[in-house]
């Protein structure tokens, strides 16, 4: 076998295994419903604090407290989300960012 066929050969190989593998995990997706019908479902995404909590005491204002980790690779990949939340904020809230420490 010459190796420009070794070549053509190969890269059917590796287009029919990614093929393979994206029809596959579309049909994983499909199967569990897809990542949209359990997003911001109430005891799935998150937990309802009941009762709320109360207001910042000192300004009278809503608070959304974003608790992060500086060596957290995941919160620093979060943080242009967290500014677009930030941006979105209505006027009688504030964002406070609260670094969380483990020893």
């Amino acid at each position: 076998m010459s190796p420009a066929r070794i070549k053509r050969a190969l890269r059917k190989h590796l287009l029919l295994c990614a093929v393979l593998l994206a029809g596959m995990a579309q049909a994983a997706l499909a199967q569990v419903g897809g990542p949209s019908m359990v997003m911001y479902q109430p005891g799935v995404a998150y937990k309802a604090i009941t009762p709320a909590q109360p207001l910042n005491p000192a300004a009278k204002r809503i608070q959304v407290i974003e608790v992060f980790s500086y060596a957290c690779p995941h919160c620093f990949e979060f943080q242009p989300y967290a500014e677009q939340i930030r941006k979105s904020l209505p006027a009688d809230a504030e964002f406070v960012r609260l670094p969380a420490v483990f020893w």
